[in-house]
């Protein structure tokens, strides 16, 4: 399912995680935001959690372009890392939910996916 569009508008200053499952993550209105990294061309690319809860996902085939145009502009120029205490917070939540559909308790059990 593709994200709603309120979220695709929403501005997001994006953060490195260091995570290689969930690369950025960005605080927004007191709920964090995490990508979660699918086994791509088998998933789309990325699903969003929010507060650990899945939104939706975002492949490159998702119209124009994969990536929000709301959330292109903060990604120029480089990313900030999150702080220890931040990177706790924001993937502590969803640390379970490596595998695409995990979130539901209806994981992937492919190769790639486990």
């Amino acid at each position: 399912m593709p994200l709603r569009g309120d979220e695709l508008a929403t501005p997001v200053v994006w953060r490195v995680t260091g995570h290689g499952c969930f690369p950025h993550a960005a605080s927004v209105d007191g709920r964090w935001w995490v990508l979660r990294v699918n086994h791509w061309p088998d998933h789309p690319l990325y699903s969003l959690l929010i507060d650990a809860v899945w939104r939706g996902d975002l492949s490159f085939d998702d119209g124009d372009g994969w990536w929000p145009r709301a959330w292109q502009e903060a990604t120029r120029g480089g990313l900030p890392e999150l702080s220890r205490a931040e990177l706790n917070a924001a993937l502590g939540p969803v640390q379970g939910f490596t595998a695409y559909g995990s979130e539901s308790g209806r994981s992937c059990d492919c190769f790639f996916c486990l």
